[in-house]
């Protein structure tokens, strides 16, 4: 007999379950029966096994079934059909149906059913699963509205959205699988409207409808149709109503929102097309020997209220576009009845590198072809000269570790007896740096030195070597668009002093090494596709300082001076949905200031302003041939500095400096870090 989890005459049948697993049942599997109450949370469970009869999630005579019941179906043979929730004479809303794991069912399967009034919101889910009868999301009297089928795997008759008198808003998806005969958004008796069938996968053998109508008077109006992916329609007709065509839509490639597919699948050919007011190209193959859709068979064509379109399109499979290429969109030849209206208007982009502007025309056989006007570069080609002047904001943040390691191994406390000492410091900051757009970098850099200075009787000279790290995070901001990467440094050098015994001094250093970027996020095409890019580059830098150390007292000191910095990073190529060749990038930046020490026995406290002017720093290079809008760090900004310095013993063999800067200007931000001096 029958599997029921619950049943009552009068009362709420709620939350009841009917699971069956390996089991042979004669009859029904049914979650929950009322008669005139409400049916709502109700579960039948069938895994493995058979039932020759029906598997319902629940049903009601005169109630409304609720929602939440739900029938699932995984990997057993089902005799007869199976339903969500049904009820005779009331509603039956927001049910759900799913079918799993190669499950078969002879019947029908529907999300939910009411013989008598209106079905909303039900659906049901097919993942891999045999179906000889119909699939409705929904099966209604009255009107079926927002019910939604979903078609992965498997073997089904028709898919069906919405069947009922009216049927409005339904959907039905198909992403795998065959469907052996038809496809309908929504079936009804007199009006299908604003239904919406999504092809992404799998064949549809027979006809694709947005929406049907069983009546001449009816209206089928506002479906759409989309096609995308790898869907096999090339034995298929696709047709937007059986009745008319009113602000039915044919989409080519799916674009919405960060979401965007290319059509690939059925050879790009459709057997016939008909009753669309409007045929888009969203996303298609770039392909000058091939047509983006080719109607194969046209003697049921009708194209005739048809507008074709292709406002706002992307092209995949591009290896190299110019100016007046030219392609086949619509291959309508063999249509019985051609499309002649045309929106000749058109902006295209291609891969991460290429927007331009085209036009569509009519051929001597009327089919509809893209001319490419003219082409530029796309904007966020910007963001890789962006991630360029990150480095640049690295190896400037370690400008000042080799001047830390200047002055440390050149200040008389940090000298041993034999006249060497060794430095090392760490640290690290954020920065903005406005580059026309703006960076947010996140800096971490360290640096050793081993040095020796030669006192003379009016002079003394100074020297040694060092190994410098820095690595950073950072952030590109581009308008709306956003991008993430991490760049990093290693390299050495060689640094030197002089200084007179009245406090002059002139100072200087050499360094070279490697810097490598890592780019995640900062290129996607316009099918949502992010594209990552490693590079390598060696670097080269050199600065020279000129100043003059005035003692105020015996406890405090003044260092006037100005200092010079350049650094390059050579140019880097490489292939991201596009080839990009980025060109050398130069620094060049001049700071004056002054910075107040004063003496303690143990503490030595310290403070500076300086002014900085950039004078280069311009990134620029080039998308696929074409100019990217450069990046330009030049300007001005104001640095402050505070610091303190610890020897914890007189005459002691380690001396800690802490350190702390903030940046306002064309460059913002914080930096601090920690030095430790060791004495020979």
């Amino acid at each position: 007999g029958n599997v029921t989890g619950a049943m009552t005459e009068n009362g709420t049948a709620a939350d009841n379950k009917a699971t069956v697993e390996n089991t042979t049942v004669n009859v029904d599997v049914i979650g929950a029966k009322t008669v005139s109450g409400l049916a709502t949370g109700n579960i039948a469970n069938v895994t493995g096994g058979k039932v020759e009869g029906n598997v319902i999630g629940a049903q009601s005579t005169s109630g409304t079934v609720s929602t939440g019941n739900k029938a699932n179906v995984s990997g057993a043979e089902i005799g007869g059909n199976v339903c969500g929730g049904i009820s005779k004479d009331g509603e039956s809303n927001a049910n759900k149906t799913e079918l799993s794991n190669g499950a078969k069912v002879s019947g029908n399967v529907y999300g939910g059913m009411s013989e008598e009034k209106t079905a909303t919101a039900n659906s049901v889910t097919i993942k891999n699963a045999t179906v000889d009868g119909d699939v409705y999301g929904a099966k209604s009297k009255e009107v079926s509205r927002n019910n939604e089928v979903k078609f992965n795997g498997g073997k089904v008759k028709n898919l069906i959205g919405g069947g009922c008198e009216t049927a409005v808003g339904n959907t039905v998806t198909v992403e795998n699988g065959t469907v052996e005969e038809s496809v309908y958004g929504g079936k009804a008796d007199v009006d299908a409207q604003n239904n919406c069938v999504i092809l992404s996968g799998g064949k549809v053998t027979d006809t694709v409808y947005g929406g049907w109508s069983a009546s001449i008077n009816g209206k089928t109006q506002g479906n759409s149709v989309l096609l995308y992916g790898t869907a096999d329609v090339s034995s298929a007709n696709i047709a937007g109503g059986n009745l008319e065509a009113t602000r039915n839509t044919l989409t080519i490639g799916l674009s919405t929102g960060n979401i965007n597919k290319s059509w690939t699948g059925g050879e790009q050919g459709v057997k016939n097309i008909s009753n669309f007011e409007n045929i888009t190209f969203a996303v298609v193959p770039w392909s000058e020997s091939k047509a983006a859709l080719t109607i194969t068979d046209g003697t049921a064509s009708d194209l005739s209220m048809s507008k074709i379109d292709a406002k706002k399109v992307h092209f995949t499979d591009v290896d190299a576009l110019k100016k007046d290429d030219a392609m086949t969109l619509l291959d309508q030849s063999k249509a019985a009845n051609k499309a002649t209206s045309i929106e000749e208007k058109s902006e295209f982009t291609a891969g991460t590198t290429i927007k331009g502007k085209g036009s569509l025309s009519l051929d001597d056989n009327n089919n509809v072809r893209f001319t490419v006007n003219e082409m530029g570069v796309s904007e966020q080609s910007h963001n890789t000269v962006m991630g360029a002047e990150v480095s640049m904001v690295a190896l400037g943040a370690g400008d000042d570790f080799i001047a830390a390691a200047e002055d440390g191994l050149g200040h008389a406390s940090n000298v041993g007896a034999d006249g060497i000492a060794s430095f090392a410091t760490m640290g690290g900051g954020s920065i903005r740096q406005e580059t026309g757009s703006h960076v947010d970098t996140r800096t971490w850099n360290a640096i050793i030195a081993l040095g020796h200075k030669n006192e003379k009787e009016k002079c003394s000279f100074e020297y040694g070597a060092f190994f410098e790290y820095g690595r950073g995070n950072y952030t590109t901001y581009n308008g709306d668009q956003r991008g993430d990467g991490s760049t990093y440094y290693t390299g050495g050098g060689l640094l030197a002093k002089w200084q007179k015994k009245d406090g002059i001094y002139v100072e200087g250093s050499l360094r070279a090494g490697n810097v490598h970027d890592d780019a995640k996020n900062v290129l996607r095409d316009a099918m949502g596709n992010p594209y990552s890019c490693e590079t390598d580059a060696s670097y080269w830098g050199v600065h020279v300082g000129v100043g003059k150390v005035i003692q105020l007292n015996q406890s405090s000191e003044l260092d006037v001076y100005g200092k010079f910095f350049h650094n390059h990073r050579n140019s880097v190529s490489f292939d991201a949905g596009g080839h990009y060749d980025l060109d050398a990038v130069n620094s060049d930046v001049l700071r004056l200031g002054t910075r107040y020490v004063m003496k303690r026995e143990k503490w030595n406290f310290y403070g500076g302003l300086a002014y900085e002017q950039e004078f280069s720093g311009k990134a620029e290079g080039t998308a696929d041939g074409r100019a990217i809008r450069g990046a330009d760090t030049s300007g001005g900004s104001l640095r402050a500095e505070l610091g303190a310095v610890l020897n914890p013993k007189k005459d002691g063999p380690i001396t800690l400096d802490f350190n702390l800067s903030g940046f306002a200007g064309k460059k913002r931000g914080l930096t601090g870090g920690v030095a430790v001096t060791f004495n020979f």
